[in-house]
């Protein structure tokens, strides 16, 4: 399917510029099929007036020399692998022979996460070269700068009334899918996770270990205690259209416990030893519950209309869910506003801005012999024995742990004071009043 569109961008009567995109969707008749481009959204200079075929889907005014224009397209490839490029320009010079194309620049930049925006081309309108953006990369957002460069008055004058077209090219193919053998984290970099526990960038607070063996073997997971133990990443955009967050689990018993929860997005619990998925406000769970000291794979997934949550790479719990999520907040690992600390370990925990389908669920999960339950042991620090429920580790792997407050020492009481001695009054003798004098009788 080819979809090719025009658009036009008007200077003020003085130079016109016609954009012309087009979308092509590439379709091989071995292997997987891609999914169909979709243009989803768009603001600024440029914007979307529709998608049907041979009709305008990119429009801006406005551009004057040593000016530009900027604008930014939302395409959504799905699982497919997306290649941008664009046709030759095609230039209808005005009156004094100026060629457009040669004059304006083009810059373009991926800005899915604004923070961090990725420089994918900047130089001539004309030079843009086939750019490979990537498979499974979901709903991306592209800012297109074009830059109408100013030599002087008499230069401009040489572009009056001239014109200009080009074309833009998205390319969404089928990828080739990591073929039977592949590792977990090959099946994991495939569908272009937006972060993962592997990649080493989260925290980790209090009694938590880490270096124990992995479900995978090609890297190694956490314990936490189930007590206060938990890992954190800081800042991370929650996918506000689709997601999906998976997780090796082996629970060291049945209590409840939060695998990975991020704020007002997406959560992977435990209630009752049985695996739930929140989305937002809405959450399923499983009729049964994972087995102690054994290996699960966990995932849920929200495509903007219904929530899914797999166990051991199938489907066993879906509901309708249309409430986005929003924001920018902390993922939590092994702790979460649902449910309380987990106990046990933890690996190969993803999370993506797509919801995979259940064909590529059932392809992570099966990239994986899962080993046999964890016998009990106590593991020293340090060791790759994985740490068993019954006699679990007080160590603290990374990080500073927080502290837990020390008590109080109560106070010494006061010593009483020592009742101040009462003063008797002294008695006072009573002075004897003299006796009067007998007058002496007259001789």
């Amino acid at each position: 399917m080819r979809v090719s569109t025009n658009a036009i961008l008007g200077f003020a009567g003085t130079v016109l510029l016609v954009i012309c995109a087009a979308a092509f969707v590439g379709r091989s008749s071995l292997g997987p099929q891609p999914q169909s481009l979709r243009l989803i959204d768009a603001s600024g200079a440029l914007s979307i007036s529709n998608d049907r075929e041979g009709h305008a889907v990119l429009s801006a005014s406005g551009l004057v020399p040593g000016r530009s224009v900027t604008g930014t397209v939302t395409v959504d490839a799905g699982s497919s692998a997306l290649t941008l490029s664009e046709t030759a320009p095609v230039d209808a010079p005005g009156p004094r022979g100026g060629r457009l194309s040669d004059r304006l620049a083009l810059r373009v930049d991926d800005v899915t996460t604004p923070a961090a925006p990725r420089l994918l081309y900047s130089g001539p309108l004309a030079g843009l070269p086939s750019t490979a953006l990537g498979a499974g990369l979901g709903a991306r957002t592209y800012r297109f700068t074009v830059t109408f460069s100013d030599s002087g008055p008499g230069d401009v004058n040489r572009f009056m009334a001239s014109s200009t077209s080009i074309g833009f090219l998205w390319d969404a193919t089928a990828a080739d899918e990591p073929g039977a053998g592949s590792s977990y984290a090959d099946q994991v970099a495939f569908d272009a996770p937006i972060w993962t526990l592997a990649a080493g960038d989260a925290a980790f607070a209090n009694t938590v270990l880490t270096g124990v063996d992995g479900v995978a073997g090609d890297h190694t997971a956490a314990w936490f205690d189930g007590v206060s133990g938990y890992a954190y990443v800081n800042g991370l955009d929650a996918p506000r259209r689709a997601y999906t967050i998976e997780a090796w689990v082996r629970p060291d018993g049945t209590a409840n416990g939060t695998i990975a929860d991020q704020g007002g997005a997406g959560a992977l619990l435990l209630r009752g030893g049985r695996p739930a998925f929140r989305q937002t406000d809405t959450e399923i769970s499983s009729a049964a519950a994972l087995t102690p000291g054994t290996w699960h794979h966990v995932a849920g997934t929200w495509d903007g209309r219904t929530a899914r949550l797999y166990v051991d790479g199938a489907e066993v719990a879906s509901g309708t869910a249309t409430t986005a999520p929003s924001g920018t907040a902390t993922l939590y690992i092994g702790y979460g506003q649902s449910a309380p600390w987990f106990a046990g370990t933890i690996d190969g925990v993803a999370y993506y801005a797509t919801a995979l389908p259940a064909a590529r669920i059932a392809a992570h999960f099966g990239a994986v012999t899962v080993p046999a339950a964890a016998p009990a042991a106590t593991p020293a620090p340090g060791s790759s024995a994985a740490p068993a429920a019954s006699t679990p580790p007080k160590v603290v792997a990374q990080g500073k742990p927080q502290a837990k407050p020390k008590p109080k020492p109560k106070p010494k009481p006061k010593p009483k004071p020592k009742p101040k001695p009462k003063h008797k009054k002294p008695k006072h003798k009573a002075k004897k009043k003299p006796r009067p004098k007998k007058p002496r009788p007259p001789r």
